[in-house]
């Protein structure tokens, strides 16, 4: 009986340890002051960038990376590496179809493009593949991947800048999934007394 308790102890305490986020440390680019951080928490873009919007770091606020000049770019690739990691551009609702109007959710200017022509798939989202170029994905029900959040200031011009993004999902989060898990746990602990 005793070791059945440890083993559901260690159980509840596994749980409650998977679905926290886990974060990189953050590391600095000197050329323009900004820290980064990759999140090794595998999500859909929308939620990735909420999460990111939520979080600081030194006193600045947190977005998903914008990636504005070639030597950035490089800056990251030594730093981060190339495979499957969201990023900040997106393309606005309405945006011509398969590479218009992609913008930075910074506000800051598209005017550095690192998607190859036949990775334009008319999806609306981009994240760095794994080839060393970007790619694009879907913003809502793409595929979960890990992000890359930069720390520094930005324009909110309220129409694509950092304001607000309100994810919604019909499949429970994780960590709501946990406390599920753990309640119904709690529950048939105390039916076995």
């Amino acid at each position: 009986m005793k070791l059945k308790s440890i083993v559901v102890n260690i159980v509840l305490a596994g749980a409650l340890f998977y679905n926290l986020p886990a974060f990189s440390v953050p590391v600095k680019w000197a050329t323009n002051n900004h820290y980064y951080e990759y999140i090794y928490t595998a999500t859909e873009w929308a939620n990735a960038r909420s999460i990111a919007q939520g979080l600081t770091y030194n006193g600045t606020c947190g977005y998903l990376a914008t990636i504005t000049s070639e030597a950035e770019d490089i800056w990251i690739r030594s730093n981060f590496g190339v495979g499957d990691y969201y990023i900040g551009g997106y393309q606005p609702a309405g945006s011509h179809e398969p590479n218009g109007g992609y913008c930075w959710v910074t506000g800051e200017a598209f005017s550095f493009d690192r998607v190859s022509a036949d990775n334009y798939a008319g999806q609306d989202v981009l994240y760095y593949y794994h080839d060393g170029y970007w790619d694009d994905d879907s913003m809502y029900g793409g595929t979960p991947r890990y992000f890359l959040v930069e720390y520094g200031t930005y324009i909110d011009d309220n129409i694509h800048g950092n304001a607000p993004v309100y994810y919604t999902s019909n499949v429970p989060e994780p960590a709501t999934l946990s406390l599920i898990c753990l309640s119904v746990l709690g529950l048939w602990r105390r039916l076995k007394k």
